[in-house]
């Protein structure tokens, strides 16, 4: 009982679904010891179950106030920043369309549509179509077949309160020992069967077909990332490709090797890739959400970081995009110094720098010159819904206004290859919660598109000034940049678009060209 005690609580200590395991096999066991009148063994069980796990449950208590963040979030006041994904945890699975169908469909789904269930390898399809052999065939251990019948009531538990795949590891190790008993006395049924002669062949032909999922799953694998970096060179490109922020970290390493610190928001496990310091995490001194209290103004977000020592500061825009602050003092003493897809890299400044900007390439930006109802040098929307409203900003700006996603507001301007720009422009929704989708498409000279990303950001009913950096491939020579209501049937006013090249100064100086502003240079 001591031992089966310790186990229990490193269960309850690694995985939340130890919780589930304590309740489904702890008490068979507890009415085990009360027939057995074992009172010591019962309660040498309870002692180590619950003291073995116990100081992580107090750390979760002492940094989130709940002890088993992120979930019963209904029940404990989170004191740390909730993404989207952990609020939406259920959302877009089938437990939320229609449960008991989804509940009877569940080992079709899980086999063949694995997607649904946010798993992140599939499950072998042999675990679905072995499972009438297990029905039929069920294996002849008394104990096995008790605990199988514990992990059928963990999987409906599993269904209705965390239906994400990752949780039901617990159970696939009885489920393949379980299956791998059925298939057993599936063959021993063959031994009477006539063609008695033919059952090696077929044992031979089942197991290679029990290895196809496996195999399959890794040419898949390979096409979609490619083949297994085995140089330098090839280990540099697959980690970008694969991992966002990698590229700053390595540029970082490269200028700086191990002299330097960098707070970085979400993604922790890429300070297995840095040479320096990397600060940030949901808990403790340097949590998400005491950083994103400090950025209502750039002072406050530039004294928060330089109080822990930070030196640099890496953005992603996943889980979500971060409103940085956009005050003069931001853009003075945050340094874009390197720009990847989805990630932005700040050096804190000590010296204000100013931007040196290039011409702005937008024409018509502020919507005022206007033939037929429609903004000149825009191209036409898909369909009418799209128009120009006067009077909505300063009483004599022109601005236009999108209702859906095809509703794109979009132009074509000139770019150079291998360049920061910056794409800024003011937004406004009529509804509360609506928001806004920019994006930007980068050609070649025959119109050929090498890349293209966009960004999704909330808008208030308010004019907020929008900011997106981006950087133009190589071999870039135009832009198409586009805006456009995210979310349908929402009315959202656009206004004052600039895409301006950007680099910086190091001091601030008389030199013509700089500005504390990098939009507001004009046409």
């Amino acid at each position: 009982m001591i031992l089966t005690g310790f186990f229990t609580g490193l269960a309850l200590g690694t995985k939340y679904t130890g919780i589930v395991l304590l309740l489904l096999y702890g008490i068979p066991i507890l009415a085990r010891a009360c027939l057995e009148r074992r009172k010591m063994a019962l309660a040498a069980f309870i002692l180590i179950g619950v003291t073995t796990p116990a100081l992580w449950y107090l750390r979760n208590i002492y940094y989130t106030g709940n002890p088993v963040f992120p979930f019963c979030r209904d029940f404990f006041t989170s004191q740390v920043l909730i993404t989207e994904e952990y609020r939406n945890y259920k959302q877009k699975t089938p437990t939320q369309r229609s449960p008991l169908r989804a509940l009877v469909t569940l080992p079709w789904d899980l086999t063949t549509y694995g997607t649904r269930y946010k798993m992140e390898a599939p499950l072998s399809p042999w675990y679905g179509y072995l499972l009438p052999l297990v029905v039929f065939f069920p294996p002849h251990k008394r104990q096995l077949n008790m605990l199988l019948g514990l992990s059928l009531v963990y999987l409906v538990i599993w269904f209705y309160y965390f239906p994400h795949g990752r949780y039901l590891a617990p159970m696939i190790p009885l489920y393949s020992l379980a299956s791998g008993l059925s298939l057993a006395r599936f063959r021993h049924w063959l031994g009477s069967w006539p063609l008695l002669h033919l059952r090696p062949a077929l044992i031979g032909v089942g197991c290679a077909l029990l290895l196809v999922p496996g195999f399959a799953y890794a040419w898949t694998c390979q096409r979609k990332h490619g083949p297994l970096p085995i140089t330098l060179e090839q280990r540099q490109q697959y980690l970008e490709k694969q991992l966002t922020g990698y590229q700053a970290f390595a540029h970082l390493n490269r200028t700086w090797g191990s002299e330097h610190t960098t707070y970085l928001f979400h993604h922790p496990e890429m300070n297995y890739f840095s040479d320096g310091n990397v600060l940030g995490n949901q808990f403790g001194p340097t949590s998400y959400l005491q950083f994103m209290r400090a950025m209502t103004s750039g002072v406050g977000f530039y004294r928060k970081l330089s109080e822990h020592g930070a030196g640099f500061l890496l953005v992603t825009e996943y889980p979500f995009v971060l409103q940085l602050p956009a005050d003069a003092f931001f853009y003075r003493r945050f340094k874009l110094i390197d720009l990847a897809p989805y990630a932005r890299l700040y050096q804190l400044v000590r010296e204000p720098c100013r931007y040196r900007v290039d011409r702005q390439e937008v024409l018509n930006g502020n919507c005022e010159q206007t033939c037929l109802g429609l903004p000149k040098h825009w191209d036409r929307p898909l369909n009418e819904r799209m128009k120009v409203a006067t009077g909505e900003r300063d009483g004599a700006a022109a601005v236009f206004a999108c209702s859906s996603r095809k509703d794109s507001f979009a132009q074509c301007v000139e770019a150079r290859a291998n360049r920061i720009y910056l794409f800024r422009l003011l937004a406004r929704s009529v509804l509360k919660g609506a928001r806004v989708r920019i994006q930007v498409g980068w050609y070649d000279c025959r119109d050929r598109l090498l890349h293209q990303e966009y960004e999704v950001r909330a808008t208030t009913r308010q004019w907020n000034t929008i900011d997106a950096f981006v950087r133009s491939p190589p071999g870039a020579c135009k832009a198409r940049i586009t805006a456009s209501a995210h979310d349908e049937r929402r009315l959202v006013y656009f206004d004052q678009f600039s895409l301006t090249g950007i680099s910086w100064n190091e001091r601030v100086g008389s030199r013509s060209g700089t500005t504390d502003d990098p939009a507001a240079a004009r046409p």
